[in-house]
Protein backbone atom coordinates (compact mmCIF):
# COMPACT_ATOMS: atom_id res chain seq x y z
CA UNK A 1 0.00 0.00 0.00
CA UNK A 2 0.97 3.84 -1.10
CA UNK A 3 2.80 5.20 2.36
CA UNK A 4 0.46 8.34 1.46
CA UNK A 5 -2.65 6.31 2.66
CA UNK A 6 -3.87 4.93 5.65
CA UNK A 7 -6.21 1.56 5.88
CA UNK A 8 -9.49 1.27 7.56
CA UNK A 9 -10.09 -2.19 8.91
CA UNK A 10 -13.45 -1.79 10.41
CA UNK A 11 -16.09 0.23 9.94
CA UNK A 12 -15.77 3.40 10.86
CA UNK A 13 -19.43 4.31 11.85
CA UNK A 14 -20.16 1.12 13.99
CA UNK A 15 -16.91 -0.56 14.87
CA UNK A 16 -18.55 -3.55 13.03
CA UNK A 17 -15.59 -5.74 10.74
CA UNK A 18 -17.99 -7.94 8.91
CA UNK A 19 -17.99 -6.35 5.33
CA UNK A 20 -18.78 -7.06 1.89
CA UNK A 21 -16.04 -6.03 -0.48
CA UNK A 22 -17.94 -4.04 -3.65
CA UNK A 23 -15.46 -2.89 -5.86
CA UNK A 24 -11.42 -2.70 -6.15
CA UNK A 25 -9.00 -1.14 -8.35
CA UNK A 26 -5.29 0.68 -7.90
CA UNK A 27 -5.88 4.31 -8.40
CA UNK A 28 -3.25 4.22 -11.41
CA UNK A 29 -5.23 2.36 -13.31
CA UNK A 30 -8.94 2.76 -15.33
CA UNK A 31 -11.55 3.43 -14.53
CA UNK A 32 -9.90 5.21 -11.52
CA UNK A 33 -7.56 7.21 -14.09
CA UNK A 34 -10.79 8.62 -15.99
CA UNK A 35 -12.54 8.76 -12.57
CA UNK A 36 -10.25 11.22 -10.90
CA UNK A 37 -9.75 13.35 -13.77
CA UNK A 38 -13.69 13.37 -14.21
CA UNK A 39 -14.40 14.44 -11.02
CA UNK A 40 -15.62 18.02 -10.80
CA UNK A 41 -12.86 19.86 -8.44
CA UNK A 42 -10.22 18.58 -10.24
CA UNK A 43 -10.91 21.36 -12.91
CA UNK A 44 -8.43 21.11 -15.18
CA UNK A 45 -5.48 20.63 -12.31
CA UNK A 46 -2.73 18.33 -13.35
CA UNK A 47 -3.34 15.55 -10.61
CA UNK A 48 0.04 13.68 -9.99
CA UNK A 49 -0.67 9.85 -10.10
CA UNK A 50 2.88 9.34 -8.93
CA UNK A 51 1.56 10.17 -5.27
CA UNK A 52 -1.22 7.04 -5.57
CA UNK A 53 0.96 4.45 -7.14
CA UNK A 54 0.63 1.69 -4.64
CA UNK A 55 -2.60 2.59 -3.29
CA UNK A 56 -6.06 0.74 -4.31
CA UNK A 57 -9.42 2.13 -3.96
CA UNK A 58 -11.81 -0.31 -2.27
CA UNK A 59 -15.54 0.08 -1.35
CA UNK A 60 -16.33 -1.76 1.20
CA UNK A 61 -20.16 -2.21 2.41
CA UNK A 62 -20.52 -2.57 6.54
CA UNK A 63 -23.23 -5.70 7.03
CA UNK A 64 -24.38 -3.92 10.51
CA UNK A 65 -25.01 -0.68 9.57
CA UNK A 66 -24.77 -0.59 5.67
CA UNK A 67 -22.71 2.13 5.34
CA UNK A 68 -20.34 2.04 2.17
CA UNK A 69 -16.65 3.17 2.61
CA UNK A 70 -13.41 3.61 1.20
CA UNK A 71 -10.58 1.10 3.36
CA UNK A 72 -8.04 2.85 1.88
CA UNK A 73 -8.04 6.67 2.77
CA UNK A 74 -5.64 9.52 1.90
CA UNK A 75 -3.20 10.40 4.97
CA UNK A 76 -2.81 14.33 6.28
CA UNK A 77 -0.26 15.09 3.52
CA UNK A 78 -2.12 13.42 0.83
CA UNK A 79 -5.29 15.30 2.04
CA UNK A 80 -3.43 18.31 2.07
CA UNK A 81 -2.46 18.03 -1.38
CA UNK A 82 -5.95 16.99 -2.57
CA UNK A 83 -7.47 20.01 -0.76
CA UNK A 84 -5.58 22.54 -1.68
CA UNK A 85 -3.82 21.76 -4.87
CA UNK A 86 -5.98 19.74 -6.97
CA UNK A 87 -9.25 21.11 -5.16
CA UNK A 88 -8.91 24.25 -6.85
CA UNK A 89 -9.82 27.17 -4.03
CA UNK A 90 -10.36 29.78 -7.13
CA UNK A 91 -13.01 27.09 -8.84
CA UNK A 92 -14.76 26.29 -5.88
CA UNK A 93 -15.08 30.28 -4.82
CA UNK A 94 -16.39 31.18 -8.20
CA UNK A 95 -18.69 28.02 -7.91
CA UNK A 96 -20.22 29.35 -5.09
CA UNK A 97 -20.58 32.80 -5.73
CA UNK A 98 -22.00 31.80 -9.03
CA UNK A 99 -24.65 30.41 -6.99
CA UNK A 100 -24.50 32.46 -4.09
CA UNK A 101 -27.92 33.76 -4.03
CA UNK A 102 -30.46 30.71 -4.61
CA UNK A 103 -27.74 29.01 -1.55
CA UNK A 104 -27.68 31.84 0.55
CA UNK A 105 -31.64 32.21 0.46
CA UNK A 106 -31.42 28.40 1.74
CA UNK A 107 -29.16 29.11 4.55
CA UNK A 108 -31.37 31.84 5.92
CA UNK A 109 -34.92 30.10 6.07
CA UNK A 110 -32.83 26.98 7.43
CA UNK A 111 -31.35 29.24 10.08
CA UNK A 112 -34.40 30.58 10.98
CA UNK A 113 -36.35 27.52 11.10
CA UNK A 114 -33.70 26.41 13.63
CA UNK A 115 -34.33 29.68 15.81
CA UNK A 116 -37.61 28.84 15.80
CA UNK A 117 -36.95 24.94 16.80
CA UNK A 118 -34.97 26.88 19.64
CA UNK A 119 -37.61 28.66 20.75
CA UNK A 120 -35.35 31.28 22.24
CA UNK A 121 -33.65 35.12 21.10
CA UNK A 122 -31.33 34.43 18.40
CA UNK A 123 -28.81 36.86 21.10
CA UNK A 124 -28.37 34.32 23.78
CA UNK A 125 -28.13 31.38 20.67
CA UNK A 126 -24.66 30.27 20.10
CA UNK A 127 -23.77 28.55 17.02
CA UNK A 128 -20.88 26.66 15.00
CA UNK A 129 -20.66 25.47 11.64
CA UNK A 130 -18.09 22.69 11.44
CA UNK A 131 -16.59 22.57 7.69
CA UNK A 132 -17.31 26.39 6.93
CA UNK A 133 -16.32 26.09 4.24
CA UNK A 134 -16.51 29.75 2.41
CA UNK A 135 -18.65 30.90 5.51
CA UNK A 136 -22.02 31.43 4.05
CA UNK A 137 -23.36 29.63 7.04
CA UNK A 138 -21.59 31.53 9.82
CA UNK A 139 -22.35 35.01 8.06
CA UNK A 140 -26.15 34.12 7.65
CA UNK A 141 -26.27 32.81 11.39
CA UNK A 142 -24.13 36.16 12.58
CA UNK A 143 -26.93 38.34 10.61
CA UNK A 144 -29.78 37.10 12.65
CA UNK A 145 -28.29 37.69 15.39
CA UNK A 146 -26.83 34.53 16.93
CA UNK A 147 -22.81 34.43 18.49
CA UNK A 148 -21.37 31.98 15.50
CA UNK A 149 -18.10 30.20 14.82
CA UNK A 150 -16.62 27.78 12.19
CA UNK A 151 -14.28 25.21 11.95
CA UNK A 152 -12.21 24.77 8.35
CA UNK A 153 -9.52 22.88 7.62
CA UNK A 154 -8.80 24.47 4.21
CA UNK A 155 -6.10 27.15 4.90
CA UNK A 156 -7.60 28.96 2.04
CA UNK A 157 -11.01 29.11 3.28
CA UNK A 158 -9.64 29.96 6.62
CA UNK A 159 -7.94 32.65 5.57
CA UNK A 160 -11.31 34.07 3.32
CA UNK A 161 -12.94 33.31 6.96
CA UNK A 162 -10.48 35.55 9.18
CA UNK A 163 -10.10 38.01 6.00
CA UNK A 164 -14.26 38.50 6.06
CA UNK A 165 -13.91 38.83 10.05
CA UNK A 166 -15.61 35.53 10.91
CA UNK A 167 -14.45 33.71 14.46
CA UNK A 168 -13.01 30.90 12.64
CA UNK A 169 -11.80 27.93 15.63
CA UNK A 170 -9.77 25.05 16.02
CA UNK A 171 -11.76 21.58 16.33
CA UNK A 172 -9.87 21.21 19.48
CA UNK A 173 -10.61 24.69 20.48
CA UNK A 174 -14.34 24.32 19.72
CA UNK A 175 -15.03 21.30 21.92
CA UNK A 176 -13.83 23.15 25.36
CA UNK A 177 -16.80 25.12 24.62
CA UNK A 178 -21.00 24.91 24.41
CA UNK A 179 -23.03 25.58 21.32
CA UNK A 180 -27.20 25.43 21.21
CA UNK A 181 -26.45 24.07 17.80
CA UNK A 182 -23.82 22.08 14.95
CA UNK A 183 -24.14 22.88 11.49
CA UNK A 184 -22.23 19.60 9.64
CA UNK A 185 -23.17 20.33 5.98
CA UNK A 186 -21.86 17.69 3.33
CA UNK A 187 -18.73 16.71 6.14
CA UNK A 188 -19.11 13.63 7.14
CA UNK A 189 -18.73 11.95 3.49
CA UNK A 190 -15.04 13.29 3.83
CA UNK A 191 -13.74 12.32 7.77
CA UNK A 192 -11.84 9.37 8.22
CA UNK A 193 -13.67 8.77 11.47
CA UNK A 194 -16.75 10.37 11.23
CA UNK A 195 -17.56 8.55 15.18
CA UNK A 196 -14.48 9.93 16.86
CA UNK A 197 -15.23 13.42 15.44
CA UNK A 198 -19.01 13.24 16.17
CA UNK A 199 -18.96 12.03 19.85
CA UNK A 200 -16.29 15.17 19.76
CA UNK A 201 -18.57 17.36 18.35
CA UNK A 202 -21.69 16.17 20.75
CA UNK A 203 -19.29 16.90 23.71
CA UNK A 204 -19.47 20.63 22.54
CA UNK A 205 -23.34 20.74 22.63
CA UNK A 206 -24.92 22.38 25.23
CA UNK A 207 -27.87 19.97 27.37
CA UNK A 208 -30.76 20.12 24.55
CA UNK A 209 -28.45 21.11 21.83
CA UNK A 210 -28.42 19.83 18.25
CA UNK A 211 -26.73 18.42 16.29
CA UNK A 212 -27.71 18.52 12.64
CA UNK A 213 -25.67 15.77 10.27
CA UNK A 214 -26.61 16.02 6.22
CA UNK A 215 -24.67 14.28 3.86
CA UNK A 216 -25.20 12.73 0.03
CA UNK A 217 -28.01 9.93 0.29
CA UNK A 218 -26.13 6.53 -1.64
CA UNK A 219 -29.13 4.37 -1.92
CA UNK A 220 -28.68 4.35 -5.65
CA UNK A 221 -24.67 3.91 -5.16
CA UNK A 222 -24.92 0.02 -5.40
CA UNK A 223 -26.79 -0.21 -8.72
CA UNK A 224 -24.97 2.63 -10.38
CA UNK A 225 -21.71 0.22 -9.53
CA UNK A 226 -23.05 -2.39 -11.57
CA UNK A 227 -23.65 -0.03 -14.51
CA UNK A 228 -20.03 1.17 -13.90
CA UNK A 229 -19.97 4.53 -15.50
CA UNK A 230 -17.15 6.15 -13.65
CA UNK A 231 -17.28 9.11 -15.80
CA UNK A 232 -20.56 10.04 -15.61
CA UNK A 233 -20.80 13.88 -14.53
CA UNK A 234 -22.79 14.70 -11.03
CA UNK A 235 -26.02 15.14 -12.46
CA UNK A 236 -26.17 12.09 -14.90
CA UNK A 237 -28.36 9.50 -13.32
CA UNK A 238 -25.24 6.72 -13.55
CA UNK A 239 -23.25 8.98 -12.04
CA UNK A 240 -21.05 7.74 -9.13
CA UNK A 241 -20.45 11.06 -7.33
CA UNK A 242 -21.48 9.58 -4.12
CA UNK A 243 -18.25 7.04 -3.69
CA UNK A 244 -16.22 9.51 -5.32
CA UNK A 245 -12.58 8.07 -4.75
CA UNK A 246 -10.70 10.40 -2.53
CA UNK A 247 -13.19 12.58 -1.64
CA UNK A 248 -16.28 10.58 -0.75
CA UNK A 249 -14.41 7.88 1.64
CA UNK A 250 -17.90 7.68 3.14
CA UNK A 251 -21.53 6.75 1.76
CA UNK A 252 -23.93 7.22 3.95
CA UNK A 253 -27.90 5.31 3.99
CA UNK A 254 -30.76 6.03 6.16
CA UNK A 255 -29.77 3.16 8.33
CA UNK A 256 -26.30 4.29 8.78
CA UNK A 257 -26.94 7.56 10.16
CA UNK A 258 -29.10 6.99 12.42
CA UNK A 259 -27.19 4.13 13.82
CA UNK A 260 -24.22 6.62 14.07
CA UNK A 261 -26.32 8.70 16.12
CA UNK A 262 -27.34 5.92 18.28
CA UNK A 263 -23.74 4.91 18.98
CA UNK A 264 -22.93 8.62 20.04
CA UNK A 265 -25.69 9.03 22.51
CA UNK A 266 -27.99 10.76 20.88
CA UNK A 267 -31.18 11.05 20.43
CA UNK A 268 -33.00 11.84 16.88
CA UNK A 269 -35.37 15.02 16.46
CA UNK A 270 -37.40 14.35 14.06
CA UNK A 271 -38.03 18.35 11.77
CA UNK A 272 -41.13 19.32 12.93
CA UNK A 273 -43.50 19.23 9.30
CA UNK A 274 -44.61 22.80 9.55
CA UNK A 275 -40.65 23.98 9.47
CA UNK A 276 -40.37 22.78 6.72
CA UNK A 277 -42.62 25.13 4.76
CA UNK A 278 -43.12 27.78 7.59
CA UNK A 279 -40.58 30.02 6.28
CA UNK A 280 -41.14 29.04 2.28
CA UNK A 281 -40.54 32.39 0.52
CA UNK A 282 -44.13 33.84 -0.46
CA UNK A 283 -42.57 33.71 -4.21
CA UNK A 284 -41.82 29.87 -4.64
CA UNK A 285 -44.19 28.46 -6.69
CA UNK A 286 -46.53 26.33 -5.57
CA UNK A 287 -45.63 23.22 -7.14
CA UNK A 288 -41.82 23.64 -6.51
CA UNK A 289 -42.90 24.14 -2.86
CA UNK A 290 -44.83 21.02 -2.95
CA UNK A 291 -42.70 18.86 -4.34
CA UNK A 292 -40.20 20.28 -1.38
CA UNK A 293 -42.07 19.62 1.05
CA UNK A 294 -43.74 16.27 0.09
CA UNK A 295 -40.79 15.03 -1.43
CA UNK A 296 -39.07 15.62 2.73
CA UNK A 297 -42.12 13.96 3.85
CA UNK A 298 -42.40 11.17 1.51
CA UNK A 299 -38.22 10.09 2.15
CA UNK A 300 -38.65 10.40 5.86
CA UNK A 301 -41.34 8.02 5.76
CA UNK A 302 -39.75 5.52 3.58
CA UNK A 303 -36.21 5.98 6.01
CA UNK A 304 -34.55 7.35 3.14
CA UNK A 305 -33.82 10.60 4.26
CA UNK A 306 -29.94 11.59 5.19
CA UNK A 307 -30.19 15.05 6.90
CA UNK A 308 -30.93 14.82 10.20
CA UNK A 309 -31.09 16.52 13.75
CA UNK A 310 -30.11 14.97 16.91
CA UNK A 311 -30.46 16.23 20.24
CA UNK A 312 -28.09 15.81 23.33
CA UNK A 313 -30.41 14.70 26.30
CA UNK A 314 -30.82 17.59 29.02
CA UNK A 315 -32.01 20.94 29.10
CA UNK A 316 -30.96 24.19 27.92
Amino acid sequence: MDPHFTRRVRCPVCDASETNELFRCAFTEEPMIGALHSQKWAAGREIDFSILAGGEYVLKECRTCMLLFQEQIPDEYLAGIIYEQWISPEFSLHKKEKNATPGRGRVALEIMSIIDFLGRDPKDLRFLDFGMGWGDWVRMAEAFGCETFGVERSESRVDHAQERHLKVLTLEEACEMSFDFINTDQVFEHLTDPFEVGTRLSGALAGGGILKISVPIGIRARRRLEIGDWTAKQSDPHSLHDVAPLDHINCFLNESLVALGRRMGLEQVPIPAGLRYRYAPMWERPGRLLRRTVGQHYRALRKQNTVMWFRRPGTP
